[in-house]
């Protein structure tokens, strides 16, 4: 008899005689004999419950448990509804919609980020825009300077996303992020006046403005009072009519 793997001890399986060579050719032949005759002798219960549990006998002389499949079943059942280790806690309804869009926008360093701030800090619009010491905000867009990578960063609304392409044109617009800082102080560098303001504040833009209709009403403000008092009135008139727009005003004067 044929000694009991380490195999057969760890699952289970008994110790049983090795099938010799001949044993397997008489019943290959048995086989092939009751498959030419055309006989469909179905197996007793006894001898398929010998066969259910009659290990497979491989060349290398393993033998290992044919599992049952119910037995297969209740095992895979059991490793599949443990918890995972180290697994993220489920998110909420809606939290991909609330996630904001990062823009990375590149331009010709340097940028005199605080200087421009500085400018635009007055002449906010109260209500539409808001400036501090590091970022600029406005309609759901936060812009920030990475200077560190010679970009701005837009963090944009998600329900801002259909008009996305047009607000990237918008910023760029606004924080002046086409200029060619090099050619600009080549050229200002060749008047004696200029040439100290130049070096002594590098990377001046000149700020833009959002729309053409919001800088035309912003002129005519401008005119009539001071930065802070057109600043105020513009304050008033996105509070009564919201968001400078053409259409807005032409609809409701």
């Amino acid at each position: 008899m044929a000694r009991s793997t380490r195999f057969d001890r760890e699952f289970g399986g008994a110790a049983r005689p090795h099938r010799s060579p001949s044993a397997t050719a008489v019943s290959g032949a048995r086989r092939r004999s009751s498959r030419s005759s055309g006989a469909n002798a179905p197996c007793s219960v006894r001898e398929k419950a010998h066969y259910r549990n009659q290990p497979a006998v491989f060349p290398n002389r393993l033998r290992v448990r044919i599992l049952k499949p119910a037995a297969f079943q209740r095992g895979t059942s059991r490793r599949l509804s443990k918890k995972p280790q180290g697994t993220a806690p489920a998110r909420p309804a809606g939290y991909a919609s609330r996630i904001p869009i990062e823009l990375k926008l590149h331009y010709r360093p340097p940028y005199d980020w605080n200087a421009f701030l500085g400018f635009i800090g007055p002449r906010a619009i109260p209500g539409l825009e808001k400036v501090d010491a590091n970022s600029y905000r406005r309609n759901g867009v936060e812009i920030t300077q990475c200077s560190a990578k010679n970009w701005l960063v837009a963090r944009i609304r998600p329900d801002n996303v259909k008009t996305l392409r047009s607000t990237a044109e918008q910023i760029r617009s606004t924080f002046d992020l086409r200029a060619n800082t090099f050619e600009i102080a080549a050229h200002l560098g060749k008047s004696s006046p200029l040439k100290t303001v130049v070096k002594r504040h590098p990377g001046l833009r000149v700020p833009g403005c959002w729309d053409g209709f919001e800088l035309a009403v912003r002129a005519m403000l401008g005119q009539q009072v001071t930065v802070k008092g057109a600043t105020t009135l513009a304050g008033r008139l996105v509070e009564r009519f919201g968001p400078p727009k053409a259409e807005i005003l032409a609809k409701r004067i």
